[in-house]
C-alpha cells in the first residue's frame, strides 16, 4: 500500500528561486516598484521580504535586523 500524498503547504520543498523572492514578487505599488527597479535593486533583504507583505496587509510591525 502506498503512502498518501501530502500536498499541504508545509510539504512543499522550495527551490532556491522560491526561497529568495525578488521585489517583482512583492505586491508593491506600481510607482514604488518602478522606483526600486530604476535604482537597480532586484532582491529584498531577508527582513524586507518578511516584513513588506505584513506592512502592505495593514499590520503594525516592529522589525529588527543585523
Amino acid at each position: 500500500m502506498s503512502d498518501p500524498i501530502d500536498d499541504s503547504p508545509s510539504a512543499h520543498v522550495q527551490s532556491p528561486e522560491e526561497a529568495e523572492p525578488t521585489f517583482a514578487d512583492l505586491p508593491l505599488h506600481e510607482l514604488v516598484g518602478q522606483a526600486v527597479q530604476e535604482k537597480g535593486y532586484q532582491k529584498p533583504t531577508p527582513i524586507q521580504a518578511q516584513i513588506i507583505p505584513e506592512m502592505l496587509a495593514g499590520r503594525d510591525v516592529l522589525a529588527q535586523s543585523q
